[in-house]
């Protein structure tokens, strides 16, 4: 990126979302909250910072301040307060003390904000915060408690004072004494309105609300993004290849200490442990449109002495040594809005006790008309973990390709859209024994874009599944934009995605 030059030999090139100093940066964001970085409006802003933009400002709120104060203290003390009546009185009534307090709140919000202007100095106009909201409720509640004050005024009389047409006693008597004390009010809304800078561009907490930024990002993904985008059953296409992975004795040596192992411990803990067949992944593609899965046989005792490999020191298989059996994983929207996973069990053979997908693995018996079926594998994973059957599906998606780094276990992830509330979904899980091996519980959240990330954080540990599926869920629900700011704040980077049509997409 090219930065912009001024005249000044060390310009402060602030982000305008977070203040971060950009002069020294060459990235297309900003390191920080992940705006995306515009050479004209980082002009702008150091050339409204050079501006006599915070002098006014600050002028013009120290005199609005000493002005309502000097011209109250003139009112008590030379000629009282004027009721709505056209008597002098010298006492307060409680009207009075509304407009006072709500003229002094005013004057003291006026000072505030010449404080503050005074004090930023080079940040100008001053970033959004919770002084800009605290000034802003002052200068409101000034308003309201200015008109109330005004309510003596407020009188229907029997003689109306007519002049040049227009009635000047009664209602308008009262909207003028109103307008009178508010006046500071208005004037504090309106330098705020100048001091305070607007949402120059995509700002994270657009869609983030108050997210801390700071302490989400600086960790990588532990997913990797191979295809996005959203497809139908119609629009994926699986064909098979006997072609098995390749070989040697001493990858099979290894599959066959680390299935021991495995059933070992399987014995101990009284589960269930079988070789059951699977579908194994050779490729991806595009064949006309549609997504092509090219898959193979492999079995779930390869899959769990490669990817799942005992002995992690040593080297990991090459693609075409592993079994990488295709898994399924759905992310699951029910109908009052909110999106559910589940918290896997310490007896799953990875990442026990992570927030996790509902899902499983693509097996030989999902077979449709044309060949092994990937939907009829998600349908039958959400009716055994959850008792969802494929009537309570109201839309059912495939919205990506993930591999976890670690296993790197190729997952289609899946936008399950269902007919059933969260309490219904709570209600099948508790009554789905198999779910119950396999979850402990359910995690919820609000079906919003200034959800996730909280989410994440609060149901920590997750599974890089379960990240990569709520962050493709994001992309197809809330766009790209979402989908990168949420990538940055996480990750410190947009991890590539091939769409699921074959085309690289722009994040790559």
């Amino acid at each position: 990126m090219n930065q912009p030059t001024l005249e000044s030999e060390q310009p402060e090139f602030l982000c305008p979302e977070c203040d971060y100093q950009l002069l020294a940066s060459n990235q297309e964001r900003c390191p920080w909250c992940g705006w995306v970085i515009d050479p004209d409006v980082l002009l702008e802003c150091v050339r409204t910072r050079r501006g006599g933009g915070r002098i006014g400002v600050s002028i013009a709120a120290i005199a609005v301040g000493i002005g309502s104060l000097v011209g109250f203290w003139s009112l008590f003390s030379g000629w009282g307060i004027a009721s709505g009546r056209g008597a002098v009185h010298t006492h307060l009534s409680m009207w009075d003390g509304i407009a006072v307090v709500g003229v002094l709140g005013a004057a003291f919000g006026n000072l505030s904000l010449a404080g503050l202007a005074i004090a930023s100095r080079s940040r100008w106009p001053m970033r959004r915060g919770d002084s800009a909201a605290v000034l802003r409720a002052i200068a409101g509640a000034s308003f309201i408690a200015a008109v109330a004050g005004a309510r003596p005024a407020l009188h229907f009389p029997t003689e109306p004072l007519i002049s040049h047409g227009v009635q000047v006693n009664g209602v308008m008597e009262f909207l003028a004494m109103a307008f009178f004390f508010a006046t500071p009010a208005i004037l504090l809304l309106l330098l705020c309105t100048i001091a305070f800078r607007s949402r120059r561009a995509r700002s994270s907490r657009r869609h983030f609300g108050n997210t801390d930024v700071k302490s989400s990002m600086g960790r990588p993904a532990g997913f990797q993004v191979e295809c996005s985008g959203r497809s139908s059953r119609e629009q994926v296409k699986t064909i098979w290849s006997d072609a098995r992975r390749i070989t040697n004795p001493e990858i099979e040596r290894r599959i066959a200490e680390t299935w021991a192992s495995r059933m070992q411990s399987a014995r101990n803990s009284q589960e269930n442990l079988y070789d059951g067949a699977l579908a194994r992944l050779i490729r991806t593609s595009n064949d006309d449109g549609k997504l092509l899965l090219e898959l193979g046989p492999t079995s779930y005792r390869d899959f769990v002495g490669t990817n799942l490999r005992f002995d992690r020191a040593a080297p990991p298989e090459s693609d075409n040594t592993r079994s990488d059996a295709l898994g399924t994983s759905a992310i699951v929207a029910t109908s009052d809005g909110f999106l559910a996973l589940g918290r896997r069990t310490h007896r799953v053979a990875f990442h026990g006790g992570y927030a996790h997908t509902f899902g499983g693995m693509v097996e030989l018996s999902d077979r449709g008309q044309n060949g092994i079926d990937v939907f009829l594998a998600i349908e039958r994973e959400l009716r055994e973990e959850l008792g969802i059957e494929p009537r309570d599906l109201l839309d059912l998606g495939l919205i990506g390709l993930v591999r976890d780094r670690e296993i790197l276990q190729p997952e289609l992830i899946f936008d399950a859209t269902t007919r059933v509330t969260r309490s219904q979904l709570q209600h099948l899980f508790a009554s789905s024994l198999e779910s119950r091996q396999e979850h402990s519980g359910l995690e919820f959240m609000p079906d919003e874009p200034d959800s996730v990330i909280p989410f994440i954080r609060r149901v920590e540990p997750i599974t890089p599944v379960a990240e990569a599926a709520l962050l493709l869920h994001g992309l197809h629900c809330w766009g790209r934009d979402w989908y990168e700011q949420a990538s940055y704040i996480l990750y410190e980077d947009i991890p590539g995605a091939m769409n699921l049509r074959g085309q690289r997409s722009s994040s790559s």
